[in-house]
């Protein structure tokens, strides 16, 4: 429910703070004091439209704030989480702000927010219904959702709703594999092509690099040769190092005798050196026996490398790449054949899906017509004490002649009506004036106050152009209406006013300087005062002051 509004800075008001209560509030007032201010100033909170003319002093902000007061349950503290919005206990903050150039800024809890997701959580908290426009009842958008909350069939909804939701997934889902499957098949020709150029090919893993290697030696195997020769030689020769090192330790084998520990340590890295020198001598002798200086598998080398090279030029990837791109490729080429059973398996559940959908919907259609027949019989017995009596309401359903699933069922929703006997039945926004179109609306919302829309009602002179028994039939409704949800009513109708829970007075006050806006709350003698007035006109009466106390008292009881 709305618990506070505060406006600062704003046409006719330099600051106001209002406090609601549950139940019935009204808002009265002579015409041009300022009542259509205070539901603009609302409207600024909840995201409505907002212009540089809304501010009264150029030099400082318009602000507007409207608190109210929600439950853990209310649908809007999802949306607001998932939003990062922090929550404040149960009050939440919608405010708004605009600048002279008339640029607005939008806060919830005071964090910072675009307007759009204002509007959304500001639709979750109250309706505004008035004689123009076109939102409420007026908006077609918004009847099957009026019928759905009288049927009470939120089992078949949500069954409706997750069926739809399956089956938009699945063809979402094929939609995309059938464009991947088109793009891959774009391209068989070429990828069989390819694949079977590295089929003959064959490359394989740090190829490249292994023939080069082994080519750079061949080139130079000549060269090589010579050198490893010559270090033979300078190893296991006549004169070389192994012989050398043979006859040193000839010679300190004489006087091992003579000095132990001293030729000991000599023999014994001599031994070592030895034995390394033979390795190596042994390992170059390998190494020469091995060399083939082949100038033919030469020229073999060449012709695999050049190959190598080209493909990965041609495919534009490294040499060493050349085999996990051609496994990504047969990986491509045997995925047309995956990806066309991925679609026939798609095809026989979205098959399922739409079957399961199209029972629900059926189930749904059903209560709806159910729920479309009691919801007219119920609004038929209001309309005559809405002095409504020729006037006909017709929940019309109308099924779509296609069978593509929707979210919402099988069919549309329309009210219309026919406002005298005889004439023609139309659409309730276009035949209906507009204090028949408010009372169409009373009487639904009467209809659904025990259906859990906890969401404010806001009613801009539903009462326009009605009186006497009228007016108390409407006054009431308001009443019972406000019992299950909160309503702020502006009316001129002292029978309405009489059973408001709580009475604001809306005035204007001019001066030589400026003219003002004030609210009041009034209670008691004052109250009565006031619709005494809007029973006589400017001049009021004891006999109004009388029939003032009269409609207070009655509407009490």
């Amino acid at each position: 429910m709305l618990r506070n509004l505060n406006i600062r800075n704003m046409i006719l008001i330099d600051s106001l703070d209002l406090s609601f209560d549950r139940g019935l509030c009204v808002l009265t007032g002579e015409t041009g004091t300022g009542k259509s201010i205070l539901l603009d100033a609302l409207g600024c909170a909840l995201g409505w439209r907002t212009n540089v003319g809304m501010l009264k002093d150029q030099s400082i902000p318009t602000s507007v704030t409207a608190e109210f007061e929600i439950s853990n349950e209310h649908v809007s503290q999802k949306m607001l989480s998932e939003n990062g919005v922090s929550l404040d206990d149960k009050s939440l903050l919608l405010r708004r702000t605009i600048d002279k150039t008339g640029k607005s800024r939008s806060y919830i809890n005071d964090q910072r927010v675009t307007v759009s997701f204002l509007r959304q959580i500001a639709e979750t908290l109250i309706e505004i219904e008035s004689q123009s426009g076109n939102n409420g009842v007026l908006n077609a958008a918004t009847h099957m959702d009026f019928l759905d909350k009288y049927g009470n069939y939120k089992k078949h909804l949500s069954s409706v709703k997750q069926n739809f939701h399956n089956w938009k997934h699945q063809t979402t889902e094929l939609n995309n594999i059938q464009i991947q499957l088109d793009e891959i098949k774009k391209n068989e020709e070429y990828l069989k092509h390819v694949i079977n150029e590295l089929d003959i090919l064959k490359p394989e893993k740090n190829e490249e690099s292994q023939i080069d290697s082994e080519r750079s030696l061949l080139k130079n195997g000549h060269k090589i040769l010579d050198a490893l020769q010559e270090a033979s030689i300078q190893i296991s020769g006549e004169a070389g190092v192994i012989a050398k090192l043979n006859r040193a330790i000839k010679v300190l084998n004489r006087v091992s005798d003579l000095s132990t520990d001293m030729t000991k340590n000599y023999l014994s890295g001599l031994n070592q050196a030895l034995i390394e020198a033979t390795e190596a001598g042994d390992q170059l002798n390998s190494q020469i026996q091995d060399i083939d200086l082949n100038p033919e598998k030469l020229n073999q080398l060449e012709d695999r490398l050049f190959a190598l090279r080209g493909a990965s030029r041609k495919h534009n990837v490294n040499p060493d790449q050349l085999p996990k791109f051609h496994e990504n490729l047969i990986k491509e080429l045997k995925s047309i054949t995956i990806n066309e059973e991925n679609l026939l398996n798609l095809k026989r559940e979205i098959d399922i899906s739409k079957s399961d959908w199209d029972k629900a919907a059926e189930g749904l259609s059903k209560k709806r017509e159910i729920a479309a027949k009691k919801l007219d019989n119920i609004i038929a017995a209001e309309l005559p004490s809405l002095k409504l009596s020729q006037a006909l309401f017709k929940t019309v359903i109308q099924s779509f002649k296609d069978d593509i699933p929707r979210i919402n069922g099988k069919e549309q929703i329309r009210f219309t009506i026919k406002t005298n006997t005889g004439g023609q039945s139309g659409p309730l926004d276009q035949l209906a004036s507009g204090g028949e179109r408010s009372r169409f609306l009373l009487a639904l919302k009467v209809c659904l106050a025990d259906k859990g829309d906890m969401r404010s009602l806001i009613f801009d002179e539903i009462d326009n152009g009605v009186g006497g028994a009228v007016a108390d039939a409407i006054g009431k409704r308001l009443a019972e209406l406000g019992k299950f949800q909160q309503v702020i009513v502006v009316t001129h109708s002292p029978q309405v006013a009489a059973r408001a829970r709580k009475h604001f007075v809306v005035s204007k006050i001019s001066n030589k300087v400026s003219t003002k806006t004030l609210v009041n709350v009034v209670q008691g003698k004052t109250r009565r005062e006031e619709i005494a007035r809007m029973l006589s006109g400017a001049s009021v009466t004891e006999e109004a002051r009388t029939a003032a106390e009269s409609l207070i008292n009655g509407a009490s009881k």
